[in-house]
């Protein structure tokens, strides 16, 4: 903020500050400061975004509801993904940021610890954590914690595309949660296919459907 305070003071201009523009409350800001600024109402389509989010938030909220989270990045982004990530219900169990700052104390997290992904990994284990979002340099620290990793800030260097992703706005918002909700069910087993009574066991194996022992659907009897 002491940028923003410099620019005011210069220029005489007033400002707008927002701690970031993840999540429905923190875009309702953004969106209600345009409309002031501008003079005019909130587009329809702005309108559609808005409500496309809030369905997704009801979609998500069964998978990040209680989610147990660790999060590694720089003040600014760890700051705007905790609120986001508390938001929709999930736990930060480990944060930890490369740099102080006056605002990591104005987080809704117990604890932020100003040191490196070592400290992370450390933090993430003892307390249970289920999913990682962090940058590439994470890769190895998720892979032994065994726990998919959510590439987030920079560098990523092991996922095409992946600067160009789009975090902020409704979209962004909402794009995020289907990314951590997905996360999140891929740590779940999948499954044993359910077989009836009259399942011929020789169909998966790639054999003839036809077996002596099946039982008859007409009869209910064993031939």
């Amino acid at each position: 903020y002491r940028a923003a305070d410099k620019l005011k003071a210069r220029t005489g201009v007033p400002d707008f500050r927002f701690a970031g523009l993840m999540g429905l409350d923190a875009c309702d800001a953004l969106t209600q400061a345009l409309a002031e600024i501008s003079g005019r109402p909130v587009p329809e389509r702005i309108d559609r975004q808005r409500a496309q989010l809030q369905d997704a938030m009801v979609d998500c909220h069964f998978m990040l509801g209680f989610a147990r989270v660790a999060l590694a990045a720089d003040p600014d982004l760890l700051g705007m993904q905790a609120h986001f990530l508390t938001g929709m219900g999930a736990e930060i169990v480990a944060a930890v940021s490369p740099a102080k700052a006056d605002s990591l104390a104005e987080l809704p997290i117990e604890q932020v610890t100003v040191g490196d992904l070592e400290d992370l990994e450390l933090q993430a284990r003892k307390r249970g954590a289920q999913l990682v979002i962090a940058n590439s340099h994470a890769a190895e620290t998720a892979r032994r914690l065994g726990l998919p990793l959510m590439r987030a800030g920079f560098p990523q260097y092991d996922l095409v595309g992946g600067y160009a992703r789009t975090w902020v706005g409704y979209r962004g918002s909402r794009q995020a949660l289907f990314d951590l909700a997905n996360l999140m069910l891929s740590q779940h087993h999948e499954l044993e296919p359910y077989r009836s009574v009259y399942w011929n066991e020789s169909r998966d194996a790639g054999g003839s459907c036809e077996h002596h022992d099946t039982p008859s659907a007409a009869t209910g009897l064993v031939h």
